[in-house]
């Protein structure tokens, strides 16, 4: 009791502010990564819709390209020099598809490997591999995973919240 209370007064840990915020933030991930898996679904559906064609390839080199990266550490900027696989695709063109290399920075690719490539035969400049699919399904897959974890957080701190004040109110009476 202080001063002119009458009564025991309830101290709380987080103010109800804090709360809702927590709780905000939680619903608030929620959506944002499940409306990631809808754009990247919709990315996905539209390429697969669009690139009826298909090629093979083969990837017969790879190189390793050196870059300079750079970060800031304690507010000032440094550099670092960074390494990735560039592999060279051979095409077994047909009559529409009509570039006889390409390149790519996947690394699931080696040397030897065979590619499926996917084309739009109204746009040849928009084709995806099939490696790529399959990257982009795993971000999706991801996304909504994250979203579902987020969800569930949100709503069990909900829940925690509502049933924790209704059970420390009634600990008053």
């Amino acid at each position: 009791m202080t001063g002119g209370d009458s009564g025991f007064v309830f101290k709380d840990d987080m103010s109800r502010k804090s709360k809702i915020t927590l709780v905000a933030v939680f619903l608030g991930l929620a959506a944002i990564f499940f409306l990631l898996t809808i754009f990247v679904d919709c990315l996905t559906s539209s390429l697969e819709k669009k690139c009826t064609g298909t090629v093979y390839g083969v990837v017969t080199d790879v190189k390793t390209e050196h870059y300079n990266d750079s970060y800031y550490l304690n507010g000032r900027e440094k550099n670092r020099t960074k390494t990735r696989n560039i592999y060279t695709i051979t095409v077994e063109n047909d009559d529409i598809f009509k570039y006889p290399t390409l390149s790519s920075s996947d690394t699931s690719l080696s040397v030897g490997s065979r590619v499926t490539i996917h084309y739009d035969p109204n746009d040849i400049a928009l084709f995806y591999f099939n490696e790529t699919e399959d990257s982009i399904n795993a971000l999706g897959i991801t996304f909504t995973v994250l979203g579902c974890i987020c969800l569930i957080v949100g709503l069990v701190l909900l829940f925690a919240f509502f049933i924790l004040r209704k059970y420390r109110e009634s600990q008053l009476y």
